[in-house]
């Protein structure tokens, strides 16, 4: 009887302490048992009765439930075969429907408001990722390709395309208070003279993200991404490429919130004029790096324009943990791979810092903080002008332990491996 249609009824009868089930087989009678084993008897001490129901009633009642729970089924809509646009079939949507999209480039610009939707590829839908990029949503540059909102609804975008789009934030998709869910997707070339090229987060949204690119987007900050105070990012196995700021984190820019990153690139992404985090941008809240890879982001090889963190610059009282992270070949005036200014404690434990050029700390510059502790990393071959070849530190407690500082340089200043500025360094079984 678990799970059957009986169950569900008596589940939502007060019957009390003593109430037990009658089971017998009701194949003799015609089912008409079945009726009885839904009253059950009532017992106490000294007397044994029926309990009382209307059966035809309960009946009605169980009859009823099982055709809302069938209406209430998400509906598969397809496009182009049931409607000819994408934005078509998001107005037919109700709570919890798939709507499927056929190979093909669209070129449309959707809002989805008040509703739980799932948007796919159909080539997603046949388990095919190959072809994932068959589906382009495509604004042609005339205006916002997505607008998302709606009372803590939830939007989720499998093996689409969203290419395009333009305005003054969120060119590409806007969000607010609502979820966010991209599964292989691509955010491309989508151009923000504000904030959030690709994506852009506000009102207590949320974003979860997995295999998905975000590449070639612009915008004064946060070029791939950008979220606002409340809106907590979760990434897993994503890539930024070659996404870039004008002020700062080209490719994304997270506000105060709990965000965590996981086996998620960063490449190639620019903060051109002077801005810092050409990577990423923290400003508040906390972030946890896990097994992520920097590579070639910040400034490009020439004159220094006066930048801060090439991959990573953490500000306003933000904390930032990396486990097992990778910076390479990143560039900046101050930090080529990573810049603090925050009071919080900032921690690494594993990974390595390798090929990273600044004027001040090659790998890595941290000042004001109360505590900065790095443990089993490896900082090589990295370089600067001024000071710090490897570290330059400054802050209040400074605990390194088996750290390995080799290969470093500095041309003119002090410190070619570690320059301790401030503070007090405790150095366990390190090697230089």
């Amino acid at each position: 009887m678990r799970g059957s249609g009986g169950d569900k009824l008596l589940s939502n009868l007060a019957l009390g302490p003593h109430f037990r089930e009658t089971r017998r087989d009701h194949s003799a009678d015609g089912g008409t048992s079945a009726v009885r084993s839904l009253i059950g008897i009532y017992e106490d001490m000294t007397t044994v009765r029926p309990l009382k129901l209307c059966v035809p009633s309960a009946l009605g009642v169980l009859f009823a439930t099982l055709f809302v729970g069938a209406a209430a089924m998400a509906d598969t809509l397809s496009v182009p075969d049931e409607y000819a646009t994408i934005q078509s079939a998001i107005d037919a949507s109700t709570g919890g429907d798939v709507i499927e999209i056929a190979a093909g480039t669209y070129q449309e610009r959707l809002t989805i408001t008040d509703v739980t939707v799932t948007i796919r590829a159909k080539a997603a839908a046949d388990g095919a990722k190959g072809d994932y990029e068959s589906v382009i949503i495509d604004a042609t540059q005339s205006g916002r390709l997505l607008y998302i909102t709606g009372n803590n609804k939830q939007v989720s975008l499998i093996g689409l395309t969203l290419t395009n789009g333009s305005g003054s934030s969120g060119a590409g998709v806007f969000v607010s208070q609502a979820s966010l869910i991209l599964t292989d997707c691509t955010i491309s070339s989508n151009v923000s003279s504000d904030s959030g090229g690709g994506v852009y987060l506000s009102n207590t949204s949320s974003l979860s993200a997995s295999g998905t690119t975000f590449q070639s987007n612009q915008a004064s900050r946060g070029g791939g991404l950008f979220a606002d105070s409340a809106c907590p990012v979760t990434l897993t196995s994503c890539v930024f490429d070659d996404n870039s700021a004008q002020n700062s984190g080209g490719a994304a820019f997270l506000v105060s919130a709990s965000h965590t990153l996981s086996a998620t690139t960063f490449s190639g992404n620019r903060s051109p004029q002077g801005g810092s985090g050409a990577g990423l941008y923290l400003s508040g809240g906390t972030l946890a790096l896990n097994t992520c890879v920097f590579t070639g982001n910040g400034e490009l090889k020439g004159q220094f324009n006066g930048s801060y963190g090439g991959a990573c610059y953490v500000t306003n009282d933000a904390a930032m943990t990396s486990v097992g992270s990778v910076f390479t070949s990143n560039r900046a005036s101050y930090g080529g791979a990573f810049y603090s200014e925050s009071n919080e404690t900032q921690s690494f434990l594993g990974g390595s810092f390798d090929s990273n050029d600044a004027e001040y700390g090659g790998a890595l510059y941290v000042e004001f903080g109360e505590a900065f502790s790095m443990n089993t990393v490896t900082v090589d071959s990295n370089s600067a002008v001024y000071g710090g070849g490897g570290l330059y530190l400054d802050c209040t407690q400074i605990e390194l332990t088996s750290v390995q500082v080799t290969n470093n340089q500095v041309e003119e200043g002090y410190g070619a491996g570690i320059q301790v500025y401030g503070g007090v360094a405790d150095l366990v079984g390190c090697t230089f």
